[in-house]
């Protein structure tokens, strides 16, 4: 009786140890898998353009910052100043870049002043730097523009921020000036060289 017992129990112990080794089978590797690496953050290169700059080449470059901008027209290949130009919305705001075929016809024709508060007919912002006019909210011919919302003075902030690596030192003539970096001259014993002062 007892060997009947024995040789019925040994396919169930049988049973048992094979599906205890499944089980260790299918379980944690004694070697954790190697962690995902992160990538690393990419940082794209911020190119300074030299005059004459296009249009174009600004408003790729407000693009590549991260600025979310929506382009709406442009023209260009005119002979009649702005070369170019480029009409966008920003911000909820529209947003105009004017490439002159040099600085001094932008100061010439461009009608633009810095340091001078808008007059009736600007928009709220402007900036200028090389040959480029960048427009920043709403122009009516007949009524001087006033100070914004946070939301549209945000914006014109984080624009300026953006132009200036690319076409700066920057200009202004807003409603509510924009802080914008200032270059200082330390002179070292090989060159001078750029730095900005808070």
């Amino acid at each position: 009786m007892r060997t009947l017992i024995a040789r019925a129990a040994l396919p169930v112990i049988a049973a048992g140890a094979l599906v205890a080794v499944l089980l260790v089978g299918c379980g944690e590797s004694a070697t954790p898998a190697p962690p995902t690496p992160t990538p690393a953050p990419t940082v794209a290169a911020v190119i300074r353009l030299t005059e004459p700059a296009s249009a174009a080449e600004v408003f790729d470059a407000l693009l590549a910052a991260g600025l979310a901008i929506s382009p709406n027209n442009g023209s260009g290949g005119s002979d009649r100043e702005p070369r170019e130009v480029i009409n966008a919305t920003f911000g909820g705001w529209p947003l105009t870049l004017g490439a002159y075929s040099s600085a001094a016809a932008l100061a010439e024709v461009g009608g633009f002043e810095p340091d001078r508060a808008p007059g009736k007919g600007d928009p709220p912002y402007r900036f200028a730097g090389l040959n480029v006019l960048v427009a920043f909210g709403p122009a009516v011919d007949d009524r001087q523009p006033v100070a914004p919302e946070p939301r549209f003075a945000s914006a014109a902030r984080e624009l300026a921020r953006a132009l200036d690596p690319v076409i700066g030192p920057l200009a202004q003539s807003s409603v509510e000036p924009v802080q914008l970096p200032v270059a200082a001259l330390v002179q070292d014993d090989t060159a001078l060289s750029a730095s900005p002062v808070p």
